[in-house]
């Protein structure tokens, strides 16, 4: 329900959210299990890709849990990037808190015929780097300007859009967010999906892309 996710993500204390999870600069939230085909371990090496003041000014937090969530601190730890946040799961009305939080929305997700959690985001205002390999991304992000398709294996590359995430303006991107998003109801993500899966439709097509 994208409504109920923006009165909850409205409804939040942002300042007092961000005080408590210690973010000065912009947070960059993912979210989903942590599992390989989530492509979160691309995103660390992405992250630890960026100079030191963005990556000491800014701040990147994973929610979620899974049979990864071991080798993902590791990983990060190993990076030289141990100041990332590792929320665990968190009940619905903790992460609309997170969305709240949040300044950019990453779905690095190596395979997804969709990806609800993009959904949620954009109904919050979050712009999306999205992952080309994720139905949402193609079809909510690509060509509405909510946001930037990446290539999440191109580890440089995906770096190089987090950077650019880190100081550009989002304003625009925040309104095309919700606007692209609220063309999208229930029966216009199931139709999408269907399309996809059987190769029916070209991403961005199926009513709710490029308006």
């Amino acid at each position: 329900d994208n409504e109920a996710w923006r009165r909850k993500a409205d409804a939040a204390d942002r300042p007092g959210i961000r005080k408590r999870l210690g973010v000065q600069g912009r947070l960059f939230l993912a979210v989903g299990r942590l599992v390989k085909l989530k492509g979160f371990n691309f995103m660390l090496r992405a992250w630890a890709l960026l100079p030191d003041p963005l990556k000491a000014g800014n701040r990147l937090a994973i929610v979620g849990g899974g049979e990864e969530e071991a080798g993902l601190k590791r990983l990060a730890s190993e990076l030289g990037i141990s100041g990332v946040l590792f929320a665990g799961e968190l009940s619905p009305s903790l992460l609309a808190e997170y969305y709240a939080a949040a300044d950019v929305f990453v779905f690095p997700s190596l395979v997804d015929v969709w990806g609800m959690v993009v959904n949620e985001a954009m109904a919050c205002g979050l712009p999306v780097l999205a992952s080309k390999y994720a139905g949402a991304g193609q079809e909510l992000v690509g060509g509405t300007g909510a946001g930037e398709m990446i290539d999440p294996t191109d580890t440089p590359a995906f770096s190089g859009a987090l950077a650019r995430w880190c100081t550009g303006d989002l304003d625009g991107m925040r309104r095309c967010a919700r606007q692209a998003v609220n063309r999208c109801t229930h029966g216009v993500t199931v139709e999408s999906i269907r399309r996809l899966i059987l190769g029916d439709t070209p991403p961005g097509t199926s009513g709710f892309g490029a308006p």
